[in-house]
């Protein structure tokens, strides 16, 4: 019997490579890699690069967590999370659902998939550019473009500790968009971009042919030169990490290409940047090079009463510099703390002031210059303004219904200022004005609409004419949420009908139709009828099935549902167990077993090959003569003085489908009966099994029985009774009459999800009713129970009792089917 469960732990493993690879070690840089790209630039350089990178080996979408395991884990195991510093994602933490920051990691395309075509080509599990990031906060992201945007503020989870992500879009702030983008967390602005100019190589023909905000459509420059201007100074300012390398080297162990912009990362400014017109010749940047300030940089100086200054630092920072920086402002009420730089200062690093004021009411525009003769010409466009009355300041704390309004009390009142919010049409908010100390400096506005733009600005309450500017603030969008529900565990058995478990789409503020796909050997339906590797939900979120597709052959499988929009999409990992019929994987023989003193008449722990067991009035069985053992041990149960017992003192995952155990009177002693029991709770309370019975007699025939009795036998004889709980679960038999009996391999097969046959032969999951949508009509199938059927507005539209399947013929809408105080929603369509 040992021998039979090892073959099927063999088989077991054998099957587990289908989804979880080996790990692999970093690969450096081979010589001579890069000798194709050498003494060109622009398209050209680009093109030799795609050369070189674009063929490589395509990891499966699924086994991308085996790549992040090695390519993504920090010191202590943990993954590394480029949108938030939550630094306690264990491997295998994959959404699943979301609440907060922390809850789970997501797979993201750094580059939406809509921008390179979608389809599940290399480019789509290309781990250059897919990154294991916070499932709620990559959520937040969407499918908007990477910039720079005002008030871009932290999203805090607090768990034993603070956590911060910089997870809120905005309006771009970066000159040449005007759009909504997402901004990463400064560490990583680098690490992005160079994934950007990677896909910019290897996959040049795809973005060339299709639209993103960043993409210019074209082979060469690829990106729109706002995007170039981002992308190049994420890349100067946020230099190749030791990460970034490490990633590198793992990443070519797996794909078998590189990043050439991390192995050199001068290759940007040949193609897009300062050096494109002259040819790369394979080694590192030794020319000289302002990183910042940058092309597209602007600097807003803010609002200031008349007569009061405002100030902003800027940062100046060189390479390889040899030069001195002259720094210029233009603009009325401009200056500037210094306006030379040295070489050695910029190479370093530094900061220069720059500081506005004026003494009547007015918007000022001005410029600030950083020049030499070896690095050029960069200009910065300033702005400020000053103000007569009242300062307000812009607004803080923006959310879908509300934001801080914030002033400053220039004339130090301490009386009252009256605030005034207006809707897009002009017309006050309710409740608006209000009066607030002006001392308070700030008031919190509520109950907006969101994505909308509103107004404020304040007056004195004692002289209307004493007024401050206008604020412009548009509320947050709503952001669109997608979320699997189900648990996405299938157990078949070989040949057999594959369960059908039913799951869903929680969706919030989603507009469109969703496309649901799935991989592997799995299929999905919204009838059970028919069945596809393609579907499209309803964007208010539907259930849908998933089954196996194929039962033919024992293995584990594993497989990915994704859902997308055209700005959203998220996936969810999911796997079946097809097992052999009457595969066991419990087997417990004793044969590792050692021997103890006595009979254990007050009972005595004991390790078995399985797991640790609790002994009472026993022993291990191995008398050549009389002990009737598969193997060289048996457990042998005595009743003596006490009822003899043996149960698990540790929990076996996977719940019990069917039970079973040999047995036997030992030597010439008469027949002996069992009882046997079951734990869900680890072992504080115990159920007794009532078929336990010989296994050829089947379950029916067994009926109700408590006490099996074991007859006597030269041989040991199976008992069977079939359990189907769920989750951990702990066994226990008890010896109830007779004198000495031997007990050997006692086994436990997995729960196995019971399967039931729905009227039109499809097999689904036991469940007491099921509600699908077909042409025109809701079908349900239930035994014999009461069906109620609601629309939105909780208006009963249909009723009946139902036994087997019928069809409630009802027109286009989202309805609730009620049976037995569950409930589905379901879409007609």
């Amino acid at each position: 019997m040992k021998q039979q469960f090892k073959i099927m732990l063999l088989v077991a493993v054998t099957a587990m490579t289908a989804i979880t690879l080996q790990a692999k070690s970093p690969v450096q840089c081979p010589s001579g890699y890069y000798d194709k790209a050498i003494g060109k630039n622009q398209s050209s350089l680009l093109q030799a690069l795609s050369g070189i990178i674009a063929t490589h080996t395509t990891i499966a979408y699924d086994n991308l967590w085996d790549v992040y395991d090695d390519a993504d884990v920090d010191a202590n195991n943990h993954y590394i999370d480029i949108y938030s510093n939550y630094d306690k994602y264990t491997r295998g933490n994959k959404c699943g659902n979301y609440k907060t920051i922390g809850d789970c990691v997501n797979r993201e395309h750094a580059m939406p998939k809509s921008w390179w075509g979608g389809t599940k080509n290399s480019a789509y599990s290309d781990a250059f550019h897919l990154y294991p990031t916070d499932g709620y906060i990559n959520n937040q992201r969407s499918n908007f473009p990477y910039g720079e945007c005002a008030g871009a503020s932290d999203v805090k989870r607090i768990t034993n500790g603070n956590y911060y992500g910089k997870a809120i879009t905005g309006t771009s702030t970066f000159s040449g968009y005007s759009g909504k983008v997402f901004e990463p967390d400064d560490e990583y602005k680098g690490d992005v971009a160079r994934s950007y100019f990677y896909m910019a190589a290897a996959y040049n023909s795809l973005l060339a042919k299709n639209k993103g905000e960043m993409l210019a459509e074209n082979a060469y420059p690829v990106f729109t030169d706002w995007a170039i201007n981002l992308l190049l100074k994420w890349h100067r300012l946020d230099p190749v990490s030791d990460k970034e390398i490490n990633r590198n080297n793992y990443i070519c162990a797996w794909q078998g290409n590189r990043n050439p912009f991390i192995d050199h990362p001068e290759l940007a400014e040949y193609i897009w940047g300062d050096k494109k017109d002259q040819s790369w010749q394979g080694s590192e940047v030794t020319g000289s090079t302002l990183i910042s300030p940058a092309t597209g940089d602007k600097l807003d100086l803010g609002i200031a009463h008349v007569g009061k200054s405002l100030s902003k630092t800027l940062t100046i920072k060189g390479v390889n510099l040899t030069k001195a920086l002259t720094v210029k402002v233009t603009g009325t009420g401009f200056s500037v703390s210094t306006t030379s730089v040295t070489a050695t200062a910029a190479n370093s690093g530094t900061s220069v002031t720059i500081t506005f004021s004026s003494n009547t009411a007015r918007e000022a525009t001005g410029s600030l210059t950083v020049s030499s003769s070896e690095v050029g010409t960069v200009t910065v466009p300033l702005t400020a303004q000053a103000v007569s009355g009242i300062v307000a300041l812009q607004a803080t704390d923006i959310t879908t219904s509300g934001f801080t309004a914030r002033w400053e009390n220039t004339d130090e009142s301490t009386g009252y200022y009256k605030l005034h919010v207006l809707e897009p049409s002009g017309a006050e908010i309710t409740g608006y004005p209000i009066s607030i100390l002006a001392s308070t400096e700030q008031h919190a506005v509520k109950g907006l609409k969101p994505a909308t733009a509103y107004n404020y600005y304040l007056e004195s309450a004692t002289d209307a004419s004493f007024k401050s500017n206008t604020i412009a603030v548009t509320t947050a969008a709503l952001i669109p949420v997608i979320d699997f529900q189900g648990d996405f565990e299938i157990k078949a058995t070989v040949g057999g009908d594959s369960p059908i478990i039913t799951a869903a789409l929680y969706t919030e503020n989603v507009t469109e139709d969703i496309d649901l796909d799935v991989t592997g050997n799995f299929e999905i339906s919204l009838d059970k009828t028919n069945w596809s590797k393609e579907l499209t939900i309803d964007a208010d979120g539907e259930s849908f099935y998933v089954r196996v597709a194929d039962t033919s052959t024992a293995g584990d499988y594993a497989g990915t549902l994704s859902a997308a929009t055209s700005t959203l999409d998220v996936d969810v990992d999911i796997h079946a167990t097809v097992a052999a019929v009457g595969e066991i994987n419990f087997v417990e023989g004793f044969e590792s077993t050692t021997s103890w003193s006595g009979y254990a008449t007050s009972g005595q722990n004991i390790t078995g090959d399985m797991c640790k067991w609790h002994v009472a009035h026993a022993y291990l069985g191995n008398d050549a003569t009389s002990d009737r053992p598969h193997g060289k041990n048996a457990l042998r149960l005595y009743v003596n003085n006490g009822t003899p017992s043996i149960f698990m003192a540790e929990d076996k995952a996977g719940g019990a489908g069917e039970v079973s155990f040999y047995a036997a009177p030992f030597s010439s002693d008469a027949d002996a009966t069992f009882r046997l029991y079951y734990s869900v709770n680890g072992g504080t309370t115990w159920v007794e099994v009532a078929d336990l019975g010989p296994a050829a007699v089947n379950k029916r025939a067994r009926g109700t029985q408590r006490n099996v009795t074991i007859s006597k036998s030269t041989a040991l004889q199976r008992y069977a009774a079939t359990l189907n709980v769920e989750g951990n679960v702990r066994i226990k038999i008890e010896m109830t009459s007779g004198k000495r009996a031997d007990i050997d391999d006692i086994t436990i097969s997995d729960y196995t999800r019971p399967v039931v046959t729905a009227l039109n032969g499809v097999a689904t999951d036991a469940r007491s009713w099921d509600a699908h949508a077909a042409a025109g009509a809701i079908v349900v199938e239930a035994a014999g129970s009461k069906v109620e059927i609601y629309n939105l507005d909780a208006r009963k539209v249909a009723a009946a009792r139902v036994k087997g399947a019928h069809a409630f013929a009802l027109p286009a809408g989202i309805y609730l089917v009620v049976v037995n105080n569950q409930s589905k929603k379901v879409i007609v369509k």
